[in-house]
């Protein structure tokens, strides 16, 4: 089973690189995000973009976070747009592993989810069905295993992708890269 599961998943990514133009697609007025990435009357909190939250963040936030009314419970993710998911990293320690998925809508529109708590089988079967590049890294006294692996897999606006859950927040975050970021420095100083 586990190899016809890996061949499904091979076989859709295939078909998902060979049929999928939206990479290299060039972006038009949108808009990119047609669906909530979560029920949002179980959300009690949204912090901003830009959010400044020493010591973890000095610098304001390139995303937002979603918090939730019960933190003890798990959440249905689901994908904002139709879009492809172009990465799955995997961040693995002793206490479990936190998902973050990539994503795009054209060629210039990236977004992703950061805090991942399950992925579903589909993106389960896709990610095992690449080789990851991985390294391991010590910090606070643990270790982690982190993994990238590239896809090129087709995911539509309200599809469930994932499952969310408390302690603290999950992120979401865009760039559209037709738009000059803003400096956090005033050039002329240095």
């Amino acid at each position: 089973l586990g190899k016809a599961v890996g061949k499904s998943a091979g076989d859709m990514i295939t078909k998902a690189v060979s049929e999928s133009s939206v990479l290299s697609k060039e972006c038009g007025s949108g808009p990119y995000f047609t669906a909530a990435p979560v029920d949002l009357s179980k959300v009690s909190a949204i912090a901003p973009l830009g959010n400044l939250n020493p010591t973890g963040h000095v610098f304001p936030s390139d995303h937002i976070y979603f918090y939730f009314k019960t933190q003890n419970e798990s959440y249905p993710l689901f994908s904002p747009g139709d879009m492809v998911l172009t990465e799955i990293n995997t961040s693995a320690q002793s206490s479990g592993t936190d998902y973050s998925l990539r994503f795009q809508a054209c060629k210039d529109f990236k977004a992703y989810y950061l805090h991942v708590k399950t992925i579903s089988d589909t993106l389960t079967s896709a990610m095992q069905s690449q080789a990851p590049r991985c390294t391991t890294y010590t910090t606070g006294g643990s270790l982690y295993t982190y993994c990238t692996y590239t896809l090129n897999l087709r995911i539509k606006a309200g599809e469930q992708i994932g499952t969310v859950s408390g302690p603290g927040a999950f992120d979401f975050g865009a760039t559209d890269y037709r738009i000059a970021p803003l400096p956090f420095a005033n050039p002329s100083r240095h």
